[in-house]
């Protein structure tokens, strides 16, 4: 008699399955992006433009599919630059971006005076956000608190993630767009870094709004002569305000007198 042999655990693996041959998406129109993997039931959506290089668009942040795979159904955006040079990828959502895979061949981007049939209006004015801080060189202390700050148009509710490089660390909160800040403690177990940058996103991902603050210092407080450390403008303000205060009481003592 023979038994079946142990199970042995499957790496996490994923592909994309469509759009993968190239073909048109024409803008605001529906489409559907699939995939199949193993042992992977969220991932993350992106568009990336060869011309560009980067992302150039979110599609989708934590989308749900079964463990071999899944569906998302992506309304093009009307903002879009027509182009033949797109790809879709598809990633871990669990911040690492591990496994992950684009799409083999290019798609073309186009617009069309006639649309196919769609269920939902897209909106007629862009969806934009804009993160205004922190700001490029803000130093934010573990266990303190710090405003998060954006302005938005046509954007009912976003999603506020801490990015470190290209990774999401972290989704920090979903407040509605029309709040313009949100005050954040920083975790006390998150690393020293200086390439921390917060990324948010419209939740109705069809829009494909989003924005990046400027780079930021996570880090143990300001210190003098250690890393990090103040600025020079920074320490010479500081340096002048105390000597304003100090010769403000010195006149106030006078005045007093013994």
């Amino acid at each position: 008699m023979t038994f079946p042999a142990s199970p042995t655990t499957t790496a996490q693996k994923i592909w994309v399955t469509y759009p993968n041959d190239g073909g048109t998406f024409y803008k605001g129109n529906p489409y559907t992006i699939t995939w199949s993997g193993t042992y992977l039931s969220s991932v993350n959506i992106s568009l990336h433009k060869q011309s560009v290089g980067d992302a150039v668009a979110v599609i989708a942040v934590g989308a749900q599919g079964a463990s071999n795979g899944g569906s998302y159904k992506w309304y093009v955006p009307t903002t879009l630059q027509d182009g033949s040079d797109y790809r879709i990828w598809v990633g871990n959502a669990d911040g690492s971006g591990t496994p992950s895979d684009f799409s083999d061949f290019p798609f073309t981007i186009a617009s069309t005076a006639t649309q196919l049939p769609v269920t939902v209006t897209p909106p007629t004015t862009a969806a934009s956000i804009a993160i205004t801080f922190p700001e490029a060189g803000d130093i934010w202390e573990q266990g303190k608190e710090n405003p998060i700050g954006w302005s938005s148009s046509n954007v009912a509710q976003i999603k506020l993630m801490l990015m470190k490089g290209s990774q999401v660390i972290m989704t920090i909160a979903t407040p509605p767009a029309s709040a313009g800040s949100y005050r954040w403690t920083v975790p006390l177990t998150l690393a020293d870094g200086t390439d921390y940058k917060i990324r948010a996103v419209d939740t109705n991902y069809a829009t494909g709004a989003y924005d990046d603050s400027s780079i930021f210092t996570i880090g143990k407080g300001i210190r003098v002569g250690s890393s990090p450390q103040i600025s020079a403008s920074a320490y010479a303000t500081l340096y002048a305000q105390v000597q304003e205060i100090q010769l403000m009481l010195q006149m106030l003592l006078q005045q007093v007198g013994p």
